[in-house]
């Protein structure tokens, strides 16, 4: 885990590694549930450029592969 690291950190600190997968989790998501018809809504906030969508975020997880 790399608290505290927004979206864009993550990229910039990872260029050689391969992202398998990224998957943003929205505060919506986490409290009214991914099923709930407000975080059905709010899922293009998760789209947006970093700098916006960060602040919709409650984390980021990603699988990575390192280079060999």
């Amino acid at each position: 885990m790399l608290n505290g690291m927004g979206l864009r950190d993550v990229i910039c600190a990872t260029p050689e590694w391969t992202r398998r997968s990224i998957e943003m989790n929205g505060i919506l998501d986490v409290v009214l549930g991914p099923d709930s018809t407000l975080s059905k809504t709010a899922r293009f906030l998760k789209k947006l450029p970093p700098t916006l969508s960060e602040p919709f975020l409650f984390n980021v997880a990603a699988i990575l592969q390192k280079p060999a």
